[in-house]
């Protein structure tokens, strides 16, 4: 995947005088950092994310793709430099502010399951992705595209993933008790 490559002309003490953004994150024959989840479930597991954090580093957000339950979103500018947070959501209110090198950590409601897109208007190849679950059975896909559901009951459920740049797929799976279901995904070369 060739990236896209910005030319940096403030802050490059900071950020370096070019950033490269690579859209899709194909390690292992698979595409990392791609949300997966179960759409359609209504019970089963506690409903437990860690407590979500994004920071700014070195003039980008860390990590770039987040889980989350509903509830506030800690943002942090961990930079010798001037960011904004300018977050945008169908379900959740826009939040655009400053954050000054040295402030202390903000915090923002995000109440509501969504893809929440969160840029920095001062650098404007900085993007993350908070995905604000409704339910436990969220997870990003890791090195080769793997990914693993755990505490899913038996039934059927339409299964999703979700991409920043190639979009969204789903199926659908039948869980049967006491057996691991496999499946995969494949996107199109065009979406590429």
């Amino acid at each position: 995947m060739v990236p896209k490559r910005f030319k940096v002309t403030s802050d490059t003490a900071v950020c370096g005088t070019t950033k490269e953004v690579y859209p899709v994150t194909i390690e292992e024959g698979g595409i990392a950092d791609a949300v997966v989840w179960i759409d359609d479930i209504t019970s089963g597991k506690a409903f437990n994310f860690p407590s979500p954090l994004v920071d700014q580093k070195k003039c980008s957000f860390v990590p770039h793709i987040l889980l989350m339950k509903g509830g506030g979103l800690k943002l942090g500018n961990t930079d010798l430099c001037l960011h904004n947070i300018h977050v945008t959501s169908y379900a959740n209110r826009e939040v655009n502010k400053a954050i000054p090198p040295g402030t202390a950590t903000q915090e923002i409601p995000l109440a509501r399951a969504d893809r929440v897109t969160v840029r920095c208007d001062v650098h404007k190849w900085m993007s993350s992705y908070v995905v604000v679950a409704k339910n436990p059975y969220y997870v990003i896909s890791g090195a080769g595209g793997k990914f693993r559901i755990e505490g899913v009951p038996a039934g059927h459920y339409h299964l999703k993933v979700w991409q920043e740049s190639l979009g969204e797929l789903d199926e659908e799976i039948t869980v049967e008790p006491t057996k691991s279901t496999e499946t995969s995904f494949t996107y199109r070369a065009s979406g590429m």
